[in-house]
């Protein structure tokens, strides 16, 4: 039960600190930030010939709802093919954050299903934010 709080702990802190990184950067409030499924990217356009950008933010609010209704194993395989795409984007803000989102919703529903190396997505989130903030 320890590990369990410890790695549920883990990814409360990675989304708190990724949402207030969102939010320092798009000016918006902090509530908003912490709902990832509908907070808003006017801060950064993205062209609408950049598809892969484009699959990536929309594989992220899939995930966010799929977590939200306890779909763990559709968080999985949507935070996999997000994660994928965020690979064929720049490093801008906005898919840092995309990847740090991906990542804490990946590395929560492996712990749901008993699968994966839920620390290790934790830690790499967590080196995004990082990132993100000095970015």
């Amino acid at each position: 039960m320890k590990g369990c709080l410890a790695t549920i702990g883990g990814i409360a802190v990675v989304l708190v600190a990724l949402a207030m990184c969102t939010a320092a950067n798009m000016g918006s409030n902090f509530s908003s930030a912490l709902n990832s499924a509908s907070h808003e990217r006017t801060g950064v356009s993205v062209p609408a010939s950049d598809s892969a950008c484009t699959t990536a933010d929309q594989r992220e609010r899939q995930a966010a709802d799929y977590i939200n209704n306890d779909e763990y194993q559709k968080t999985y395989d949507t935070a996999i093919s997000g994660l994928h795409y965020v690979t064929l984007c720049g490093n801008d803000d906005d898919n840092l954050l995309n990847k740090g989102y991906l990542l804490s919703f990946k590395a929560l529903a492996e712990h749901h299903l008993s699968s994966g190396d839920s620390a290790t997505d934790l830690n790499e989130a967590n080196a995004v934010l990082v990132e993100c903030q000095t970015h």
